[in-house]
């Protein structure tokens, strides 16, 4: 799998009575084979908050590569594909439960997320060789 775009955004509010500003769009694109997807995870923010227990870091950012932070909506895609392989290949999953995208951050291997997410801002693009690598290992 080589990813090819990763990036998150908090949702404003499009209508005043619009409840968007409680939620977070992460993106991710990548080849998986010989064919090109794009796949959005939408979230209620607030998860962020319980994600982020589930990490080694106390705050966002995360962590920088070079002067580029990396915060929970960059990576939220990506990470739930890696510790979710039936959904590569989907187009969107919206989350209403924390349960899914809370266990998959606590399963990833931060040590091989940041060497990602650096090889990413280096290079503008990573490869994943396997989901596998991303999964703490007991």
């Amino acid at each position: 799998m080589e990813i090819l775009a990763l990036s998150g955004v908090e949702l404003e509010k499009a209508q005043p009575n619009s409840p968007e500003d409680g939620f977070s769009r992460s993106i991710v694109t990548y080849i998986d084979g010989d064919k090109e997807y794009t796949f959005q995870l939408l979230y209620v923010r607030y998860f962020e908050e319980l994600i982020i227990k589930e990490t080694p870091y106390s705050e966002q950012p995360l962590f920088f590569s070079g002067t580029t932070p990396c915060y929970i909506r960059d990576l939220a895609a990506w990470i739930y594909l890696m510790a979710n392989p039936a959904a590569i290949g989907k187009k969107e999953v919206y989350l209403h439960d924390e349960t899914p995208l809370v266990n998959a951050f606590r399963q990833t291997n931060w040590e091989q997320a940041e060497k990602m997410f650096s090889e990413f801002c280096t290079n503008k693009k990573a490869t994943v060789r396997s989901p596998i690598l991303f999964i703490k290992q007991p």
